[in-house]
């Protein structure tokens, strides 16, 4: 784990920026007294911008990146505590509600002057695997995303319009 306040990191609790249906919010963290760096966009499970994937966020900035994790659930007005109720929120999104969210976040990466704009990733994991699937298949803007074991893995004759390379971890023991 790394602690919110690392002494080697500048952390964000809570970061606001436009969406298209309102407010975004994230979590974010980058190295501290950095030139400007890649930036990756941290996409969560259905249960929401938890603990663990602020943690996430944080070992992205540690590793040397502006790491923003999304709060797909901002249109809720952000993730709950519990879990279930996290749950819940998640299932009343929608892929493209869930898709102009990502896009708005890298676009508010892509602005950040302590970004290289043209260098943005995204990471997502189970349902923010698909997420982030369907992100890299609806931008040119990324330099590269990782999905681990996410749903739906698009079809093979959908990957003609991928414009970045994509590495998907499907773990056969998982």
């Amino acid at each position: 784990r790394v602690p919110e306040d690392a002494e080697d990191l500048e952390v964000i609790h809570q970061v606001a920026f436009p969406g298209d249906a309102g407010t975004l919010f994230a979590h974010q963290a980058r190295p501290r007294h950095a030139e400007p760096l890649p930036g990756i966009l941290v996409i969560h499970e259905n249960r929401g911008l938890n603990d663990h994937i602020r943690d996430v966020t944080r070992r992205a900035a540690r590793a040397g990146f502006v790491a923003v994790g999304l709060d797909l659930l901002s249109r809720f007005g952000g993730t709950p505590d519990d879990p279930e109720e996290a749950l819940r929120l998640y299932q009343q999104t929608t892929a493209d509600g869930r898709l102009a969210d990502m896009l708005s976040a890298v676009d508010y990466l892509q602005h950040l002057t302590m970004v290289q704009g043209h260098q943005i990733g995204a990471v997502g994991f189970c349902a923010g695997g698909g997420n982030c699937w369907q992100l890299a298949l609806h931008t040119e803007a990324l330099a590269a995303a990782v999905a681990f074991y996410g749903a739906p893995v698009p079809p093979v004759d959908g990957l003609d319009t991928l414009a970045s390379p994509v590495l998907a971890i499907y773990a056969e023991l998982d």
